[in-house]
């Protein structure tokens, strides 16, 4: 096996010149531009990807590589690569990649997180107004000759509610053009990260887990402190999820609690998500806050009580019969 520090004075020997990069998939030409730019000479590009048997008669000479998400990069190609210096994965993962066999013989692996993030919003908000203004069902019709001339069941996005559950780097965008629409915006908020603040000043509901706050106030602050933090950057609704504690909320500067359901909890695995969209529900239905943080812990409660993100998900029958 090729040391790290053998392949770094190997590199440093050869020159930028003599170094063989391969990018497959059809990466972008300007991809060529900037190694070219930066001295590199020996580059061989291919539309497509390469089955294992391509990828072990060619990986022997190439030193840097680049994929997107069909190319796959297991430990017997790494074997083979035994000039192998760099992966880079041109798109947002690198589960194609195995990660612990290429630190092991000094591989870099690099990725691209946002190079799709604006695209992927930008497609979610398209389709939300597409579904909104029924516009597959009207192509279905014209395709087969109809012309209905009419606005029954299409509706604005303006006014109407969006979820964002999950709150990675493409949330957060989805949030940004959703309010900017004149929509509600409910975002589920679980870490802390980059452009955080700037979101939730934008956004109507926030439903935020205790840890969101930490950077704020600190790991041993109290939920009231959390509270009063996030309402500081929020200008609409905040909750916090507190586990089997509960929740805390504020509206209109009435703070609320809600306590946890008592249930034989077998698995609380997407018990988050079912929180959140229970929470949507209770807006979707006019209530307030009061009726809608008694509801939501109550619906992920009852989920949790079978394996799976999605089995024991309740129905509304069993939920008010909960309730009552």
């Amino acid at each position: 096996m090729t040391s790290k520090r053998s392949k770094k004075e190997a590199v440093r020997k050869a020159g930028k010149e003599k170094l063989r990069i391969l990018l497959l998939e059809g990466i972008h030409p300007v991809a060529v531009e900037n190694f070219q730019k930066k001295g590199f000479t020996d580059i061989e590009i291919r539309t497509g990807s390469l089955s294992d048997e391509e990828l072990l008669e060619i990986i022997p000479d190439v030193h840097m590589i680049g994929i997107r998400s069909k190319t796959k990069i297991r430990q017997h190609i790494l074997d083979a690569a035994q000039q192998l210096l760099a992966v880079g994965c041109f798109c947002i993962g690198t589960d194609q990649v195995d990660l612990k066999a290429a630190a092991k013989r000094g591989v870099a692996v690099f990725n691209a997180p946002f190079s799709n993030t604006r695209s992927v919003a930008e497609l979610v908000i398209a389709e939300v107004v597409m579904l909104a203004r029924r516009a597959a069902h009207r192509s279905m019709q014209l395709h087969s000759g109809q012309w209905e001339k009419s606005a029954e069941g299409c509706m604005e996005v303006r006014r109407k509610t969006i979820g964002i559950v999950g709150y990675g780097h493409i949330g957060p965008q989805v949030g940004v053009l959703a309010e900017a629409m004149g929509m509600k915006v409910v975002l589920d908020a679980g870490t802390m990260r980059e452009g955080s603040r700037e979101l939730v000043s934008l956004v109507d509901v926030l439903i935020a887990s205790k840890g969101f706050a930490e950077p704020l106030v600190g790991p041993d602050a109290s939920p009231e402190s959390s509270l009063v933090a996030l309402r500081q950057l929020c200008p609409g609704d905040v909750i916090i999820t507190l586990g089997s504690k509960g929740s805390i909320g504020c509206d209109n500067g009435e703070v609320m609690f809600q306590k946890a359901i008592s249930v034989k909890a077998v698995d609380t695995t997407g018990a988050g998500d079912v929180y959140h969209g229970a929470y949507i529900y209770g807006i979707l239905q006019g209530w307030g806050m009061n009726e809608c943080m008694r509801f939501a812990p109550v619906t992920s409660g009852l989920k949790c009580r079978e394996i799976g993100a999605q089995e024991g998900i309740p129905g509304l029958d069993e939920i008010k019969n909960f309730l009552i």
